[in-house]
């Protein structure tokens, strides 16, 4: 007598083979190409945290500290936040609304939503700012930073030329 278990292999086997059928219109998740992305997976990421040389561009500035980290998807949205501490403001903080990309540079764009002065950087202030990534290697030029306009956070998007006048003293910047 034949085990059981090799009686049922050509009705697996047939039951198997049904699953993979063009008729199917869902084709099981491995089966995407590797380039296929939700409209929700992040396509551009840049973070950053460090100090700025401000007082090589205006002598007698202090230091200048942010952190920053923004995506955006394949919907065009962005999102992700700023900490800024300018050397004569107080703290404040963006929601990143904008994000544009392109090679090594990014403009960020963003909304205050915290601050320590009202009067100096209101909240609802929409700002951006474009920032490049030199690279990582001891031997690559610093990342560098524009001066933040204020202006339409979605401005960002039009990659508008903004001079990179600052260079990063300590940190790293990141475009992905």
């Amino acid at each position: 007598m034949k085990p059981l278990t090799l009686s049922l292999m050509p009705i697996l086997a047939v039951l198997a083979g049904g699953c993979d059928s063009p008729a199917d219109p869902s084709p099981h998740p491995s089966a995407r190409p590797a380039f296929a992305r939700s409209d929700n997976a992040a396509v551009h990421q840049v973070t950053g945290g460090g100090e700025l040389d401000v007082a090589a561009l205006i002598p007698g500035a202090d230091k200048e500290t942010y952190g920053f980290s923004a995506i955006v998807d394949g919907a065009g949205n962005a999102r992700g936040d700023m900490a800024i501490n300018f050397s004569d403001t107080a703290p404040f903080h963006l929601d990143v609304t904008c994000l544009s990309v392109n090679g090594h540079d990014a403009w960020i764009g963003g909304v205050v939503t915290q601050t320590h002065d009202e009067q100096a950087i209101p909240v609802g202030l929409e700002m951006w700012v474009r920032v490049r990534d030199n690279g990582d290697a001891a031997s690559d030029a610093p990342d560098q930073m524009s001066f933040f306009r204020f202006a339409p956070a979605s401005f960002c998007a039009l990659q508008r030329p903004a001079p990179l006048a600052f260079s990063w003293l300590h940190g790293n910047i990141s475009v992905k």
